[in-house]
């Protein structure tokens, strides 16, 4: 995945640790035990070249990069990587932090209430900018669908809609609670 926003350029790409297990010169944030899949994400600046690369890995499962699997900040890059979030900073991709929001895999990131929200395969988490776990959100089953659903994730007016694997639509206001709940 490639971006450009405003002095930087962003590649992203899912690749085989096997290609980066032995560049010592790349930096390595790898905190998941399974290392086949890891996120490579290159940074540079339109004025000066490539500023720095490095290696992601986490717990769970990682997702190729998508557009809903980041938020691109003023000087970081928040992505999901496997069950976890993390946060570089662009000018060196520097880790800020990183927090493990889902014990599977992180579908999508979204800013929300001066933080952001995660749908996770089993936990919708809110996070504050510095990462820190707000609140988090778990149903009877997996945030997954086996059946098309128009909107299976969306937000609006500050309401989280979320439906799970048998079919349970739930209504989360801005503190985790479920305000409403009912079958499709």
């Amino acid at each position: 995945m490639h971006l450009e926003r405003s002095t930087y350029i962003i590649d992203i790409s899912l690749e085989q640790f096997s290609e980066y297990g032995e560049h010592h010169d790349i930096k390595q944030y790898i905190s998941g035990e399974d290392l086949y899949n890891v996120l490579v994400v290159a940074c540079s600046s339109i004025d000066e070249g490539i500023i720095s690369k490095v290696v992601v890995n986490a717990t769970g499962i990682i997702l190729e990069p998508h557009e809903d699997r980041m938020i691109i900040e003023d000087k970081s890059i928040i992505l999901c990587v496997g069950g976890d979030i993390c946060c570089l900073n662009l000018h060196d991709l520097d880790l800020g932090w990183r927090i493990l929001a889902d014990d599977a895999c992180c579908f999508s990131i979204h800013r929300y209430n001066n933080g952001y929200i995660v749908h996770g395969e089993l936990a919708i988490t809110h996070i504050s900018l510095k990462g820190d776990i707000i609140w988090q959100f778990s149903a009877r089953d997996i945030f997954v669908t086996y059946q098309p659903v128009e909107n299976g994730f969306v937000i609006e007016n500050d309401i989280i809609k979320v439906t799970d694997w048998q079919g349970f639509e739930y209504h989360l206001d801005k503190n985790g609670n479920c305000i409403k709940e009912f079958k499709c």
